[in-house]
């Protein structure tokens, strides 16, 4: 990181305090994200099988799959397209119970601020897009590359935002450099959904870490929070699609009407580049 810090900055730049302080940040940072996601690993059976997978959008050179396509009453059609940060995968070789020979799937988004997955939010809407256009029956592609065998299916297994903020930790001058790592670390966060499978959340984190499994704890033997039947997840599935096709329709249909959300004092507005002209946004300063 030093090396490549010299190469791209001049020798003025470098003497530069504030620019130095902030690389000096960023590097540690990286180093802990780094020691989080190897003590993830080193407790789990589920294996990283793609880093930046494209949807929808050809790297030559590199394996992605095609655009998952929506049809529209109109005729038209609605085309996912994007990039996964990270793709999990607990192959049947990997796979403690070795029940099935079903391929299960979980995509992970990095956020270096603070994320959590709410449904109802549009912004959460992404990554269960991204596994279900992974986990379509018709992703032929990707069950071969993934080896899966011919008998077993490609499920999806949960989705997982990884969210390194740790801009509130307070760490005093005086705190032992072991114990601000700690401190540090453990403001990173897991949020999502993950599948209501015991097996399979063990196999995410052999401690059954709640931690490591978007909070979700065991409690009098049944599991507690954002975990889902496959039922339940194939019902999000279809609601997704109908969502997406009901946004896309009006749209095109030219519906533009001033309804923002009331959830978490409009903080979409926020994003909106006609919030100040919008007679129901809540008014941002420049």
């Amino acid at each position: 990181a030093d090396d490549y810090f010299k190469m791209v900055f001049s020798s003025g730049i470098i003497a530069n305090s504030r620019l130095l302080h902030r690389f000096r940040r960023m590097r540690k940072l990286a180093v802990l994200v780094a020691t989080n996601i190897t003590k993830e690993f080193a407790d789990s059976n589920f294996r990283p099988a793609f880093f930046e997978l494209s949807i929808g959008k050809d790297k030559k050179g590199n394996f992605c799959l095609p655009s998952i396509n929506f049809d529209l009453s109109t005729g038209k059609k609605v085309s996912i397209i994007g990039n996964v940060d990270r793709v999990d995968i607990l192959h049947p070789e990997n796979n403690s119970d070795n029940k099935d020979n079903n391929v299960y799937v979980r995509v992970v988004d990095y956020k270096t601020g603070k994320k959590d997955f709410k449904f109802g939010d549009i912004k959460s809407i992404q990554l269960p897009l991204y596994l279900f256009a992974i986990c379509d029956e018709n992703q032929k592609e990707f069950k071969n590359e993934v080896k899966c065998p011919e008998d077993g299916k490609v499920l999806p297994a949960g989705t997982m935002y990884f969210s390194s903020h740790i801009k509130e930790v307070e760490i005093s001058d005086s705190c032992p450099i072991s114990s601000a790592k700690d401190m540090a670390e453990a403001s990173f966060k897991r949020s999502g959904f993950l599948l209501n499978d015991e097996n399979i959340l063990f196999n995410m984190n052999r401690s059954l870490s709640k931690d490591m499994l978007c909070g979700i704890y065991k409690k009098k033997d049944k599991l507690v929070g954002n975990c889902f039947s496959s039922e339940k997840i194939h019902q999000m599935e279809d609601e997704l699609k109908a969502t997406v096709c009901d946004v896309a329709g009006k749209i095109l249909g030219g519906q533009m009407s001033p309804l923002p959300t009331t959830e978490e004092s409009n903080i979409h507005c926020e994003y909106c580049s006609m919030n100040w002209i919008c007679r129901s946004a809540k008014k941002f300063k420049a």
